[in-house]
C-alpha cells in the first residue's frame, strides 16, 4: 500500500510538471539601451552589419536597430536642415558674418541649431531671401542669428503625420514620433554635428506598429543608449 502511495505521488509530480509552463531566463544583458518596464521580454535576431531583434515592454511589441547604418526616418524639419546646413548652407552664413573661408570648415561644428519653424518673422534675418519660407535660429559664439530657407515639401508633411519630438542631450539627440496616420511609430538616437562626419557612429532606430497612445509615448521617452 505504501509503495502504491508513493507511486501515485511521483505520477502526480510528472503530470504537473508536464503541464506547468516552464520560464526560460531571459539574458536582458545584451540589449544596447535602456528601457522602463515591468515586464520585459527580448529575442535577438541575427543582424549584417548591426545588432537587431525585438523586446515585448510591457506588452508592447518593438523592434530595435543598433548600428551604423540605422534609419533616422521620418526625418524631422530641424534633421533636413542640418543635413543641408552642413553641406552648403554653413558657407552662405559665414560669408554674411564675415568669417574667413578658410575657416569655415573648423568653425561649422560650433554652430547650434536650436529650433527650426516653417514661417518667415517679421524680424531681421543674417540674409535675404524673398523665394524661403522656413527660418533656422542658429547661434554661433553666444550671438542668435536668424537663417532663411526653403523648407524641403515632403519634409513638412512628416510633421503633418506625425507627432515629432527633438530633443539634445549632449553629443547626441532623441526624436520620438508617433503617428497621426495608419503607419509606423518609433525613435532614433543619432550623434549631433556633420552627418558625413558621424556616418560611422551607432545610432540607435527603435519601430513599432502598435497604436498611439500615453503608454507607448511614455515607453519610447524613457529609452537610453546605454
Amino acid at each position: 500500500m505504501r509503495n502504491k502511495i508513493i507511486l501515485l505521488s511521483v505520477v502526480l509530480i510528472i503530470i504537473t510538471s508536464c503541464n506547468r509552463k516552464v520560464k526560460i531566463p531571459q539574458d536582458l544583458s545584451g540589449i544596447p539601451f535602456t528601457i522602463n518596464c515591468d515586464r520585459l521580454s527580448h529575442q535577438p535576431l541575427q543582424g549584417l552589419d548591426s545588432q537587431v531583434g525585438t523586446i515585448i515592454c510591457d506588452g508592447i511589441s518593438l523592434s530595435y536597430d543598433y548600428g551604423n547604418y540605422s534609419s533616422n526616418r521620418p526625418l524631422s524639419m530641424i534633421e533636413s536642415f542640418a543635413q543641408s546646413f552642413y553641406a552648403y548652407h554653413y558657407s552662405r552664413f559665414f560669408d554674411a558674418i564675415y568669417i574667413e573661408e578658410k575657416l569655415r570648415e573648423t568653425f561649422k561644428d560650433s554652430v547650434t541649431i536650436s529650433k527650426v519653424e516653417r514661417k518667415m518673422l517679421n524680424e531681421k534675418y543674417i540674409v535675404n531671401c524673398d523665394q524661403c519660407n522656413a527660418t533656422a535660429h542658429l547661434i554661433f559664439n553666444d550671438i542668435s542669428f536668424l537663417y532663411p530657407f526653403t523648407v524641403n515639401e515632403r519634409i513638412a508633411k512628416n510633421q503633418m503625420m506625425f507627432d515629432i519630438k527633438y530633443v539634445e542631450k549632449g553629443d547626441s539627440y532623441k526624436k520620438t514620433y508617433l503617428t497621426r496616420h495608419d503607419s509606423i511609430s518609433g525613435l532614433y538616437i543619432g550623434p549631433l554635428g556633420d552627418p558625413r562626419k558621424n556616418r560611422r557612429s551607432q545610432k540607435l532606430s527603435i519601430l513599432t506598429q502598435e497604436l498611439p497612445s500615453n503608454k507607448l509615448k511614455e515607453i519610447l521617452e524613457s529609452i537610453e543608449l546605454k
